[in-house]
């Protein structure tokens, strides 16, 4: 990460710390930093020197700003080792180690993040923040024992700085920003992580009740009412947004369920539609039980609202699963029309209706699954 004096608003946020905790030395020198640094800002302030005259002001501005923009370039993996063996050829050393140690310790950060995913977005978070400690840790240990003297680096030179009580509130501020920075990154590898490892896999998504996606996350399996029932999915989230607000339970949440693309391509291939599908079932081989489709409320090509029929399919998409989550809407679900009436009838009497038994229950808990829209 680079220099937080850089960062709008954040090296504001400093700044004020550092005044509200008394040292207004501190805090103006962070914005000097930032009039100095931030691209555009930093050109602007420039030229304001050289407009006043003073070009000493103006090339010691631009010499600064390119500092900053190196220094990002060395926390950058790849960029930032092609950068190091480069000034170590030039014969800069210390430019070398420099570029060397900080795009490893991003290479740190992101493969922690990537490991950490595995264990969910938290898991990503905290490894991102443990993986670059590790580095600091080792870079450390490597400095100290190659010239023989304690040569903390990193998050450990700052930790060392406070126990030693030489740290002022302007690192200790720093060093909070970049555990905080080291998270995000994790996190933003992590999910990188996942989508790679998750790349020949499908997702199907599910409203439900709080209850059922609890149960359903817990166990990793699927599960019907009874046997003979359908447990209705579908390929997009744009069939799922606007159906989760029209939920009649209050407790509703949203199901994520991860399956190889290979087995869906093939239920979908032997799926039969929903509209007919009686007629179309006699005329298949006595035994056989298929899966249905239907596409209502989807407009993206090639994606479907998948019904798994029976107990014994369902079983069989259970052994594909790869992974199960609870997941929540997009933030656009306000821009989505979400009126009953787009559902049919059979959905809206069914969410208004009133429970008198258990049949009725379960024709409630029908509707309430994405199969609901059989539309009069």
């Amino acid at each position: 990460m680079g220099n937080v004096d850089s960062l709008p608003v954040i090296s504001q946020t400093k700044s004020a710390v550092q005044a509200i905790a008394g040292d207004k030395e501190g805090a103006w020198e962070t914005q000097i930093n930032f009039l100095e640094t931030f691209p555009v800002v930093s050109q602007g302030t420039s030229f304001y020197h050289w407009w006043q005259g003073n070009n000493e002001e103006a090339k010691r501005t631009q010499v600064k700003f390119a500092q900053g923009m190196s220094n990002l370039a060395n926390g950058i993996p790849a960029v930032g080792h092609v950068k190091g063996t480069i000034h170590y050829a030039l014969g800069d050393k210390e430019g070398g180690d420099t570029a060397m140690k900080a795009a490893s310790r991003t290479v740190g950060v992101i493969g922690g993040g990537f490991v950490g995913e595995l264990a969910g977005p938290v898991g990503g978070i905290a490894g991102g923040i443990a993986g670059g400690a590790a580095v600091d840790g080792m870079t450390t240990g490597i400095e100290s024992a190659v010239h023989n003297e304690y040569r903390p680096s990193g998050q450990v030179a700052v930790i060392t700085n406070i126990i030693n009580g030489e740290a002022n509130v302007g690192d200790i501020f720093d060093s909070t920003a970049h555990v905080f920075f080291d998270g995000w990154s994790g996190y933003g590898a992590g999910k990188a992580g996942a989508r790679f490892r998750n790349r020949n896999n499908s997702q199907l998504y599910r409203v439900a009740s709080e209850q059922e996606v609890q149960n359903t996350v817990k166990t990793g399996k699927l599960h019907l009412k009874g046997p003979h029932g359908e447990y209705w999915v579908s390929e997009t989230m744009e069939h799922t947004e606007p159906y989760y607000e029209s939920r009649p339970y209050s407790d509703k949440a949203v199901l994520k369920i991860e399956v190889p693309k290979e087995y869906i391509n093939e239920i979908k291939a032997q799926a039969v539609d929903q509209r007919g599908y009686k007629t179309n079932v006699q005329a298949l081989p006595d035994g056989k039980v298929p899966n249905m489709l239907n596409t209502e409320r989807i407009s993206q090509p090639g994606k479907v609202n998948i019904g798994i029929k029976g107990e014994t399919n369902l079983k069989a998409l259970n052994n594909q699963i790869t992974s199960v989550e609870r997941v929540y809407p997009g933030k656009n679900l306000a821009k989505i029309p979400a009126k009953l009436g787009q559902y049919g009838a059979s959905a809206g009497v069914g969410i208004h209706g009133e429970l008198e038994d258990s049949e009725q229950e379960d024709q409630l808990e029908d509707l309430s699954s994405t199969e609901h829209l059989k539309m009069n």
